[in-house]
């Protein structure tokens, strides 16, 4: 019996792990001609993303410690930090306001030096 339940909490708790990671908005970042680029200059966030990542597709380039600096969010996004060694940059999200926006800024480094900051939009669904 207890060996029943606890293989019954290891399968609850490996599908919520499952589900947290398809529950992230993935923003991808890529530099062209020195400048950093995202797809959105708005980029819209549902209710059900717990975590945001900005995936960077160029080679040769790294999110430092201050990759993604998220502007007048208070909690609402927090715990920001480069993962991945600084090829991404993960974000998490606490409370939802419908139509909230965020300016953040996206620093990135090629070869070590920094590059001129993109100041995009993320705005909750």
């Amino acid at each position: 019996m207890m060996k029943a339940c606890l293989l019954l909490v290891a399968a609850g708790l490996a599908a919520s792990a499952a589900l947290a990671q398809g529950q992230e908005r993935v923003i991808q970042v890529q530099v062209v001609g020195g400048k950093i680029q995202v797809p959105e200059q708005v980029a819209v966030v549902k209710r059900s993303q717990g975590a945001i990542r900005w995936q960077m597709i160029t080679p040769g380039h790294t999110f430092p410690d201050n990759g993604i600096v998220v502007q007048k969010a208070g909690d609402a996004i927090h715990g920001c930090k480069p993962t991945q060694q600084g090829a991404s940059f993960t974000c998490l999200r606490r409370g939802h306001v419908a139509g909230q926006r965020y300016k953040y800024d996206v620093n990135v480094n090629q070869g070590g030096k920094p590059l001129p900051t993109l100041d995009p939009i993320i705005q909750n669904e």
